[in-house]
């Protein structure tokens, strides 16, 4: 039960780190957007 839970653990940060990654990309995209619509 012990080595499941490890693995849980495991898979779920690498779903976090993934998430964390794509976070800024969109965030910098919206920003960009913005701007160009108020120019």
């Amino acid at each position: 039960m012990l080595d499941q839970r490890v693995g849980h653990v495991a898979e779920h940060s690498q779903t976090v780190a993934a998430r964390a990654v794509q976070f800024p990309q969109t965030m910098t995209v919206t920003h960009f957007s913005f701007l160009d619509s108020k120019f």
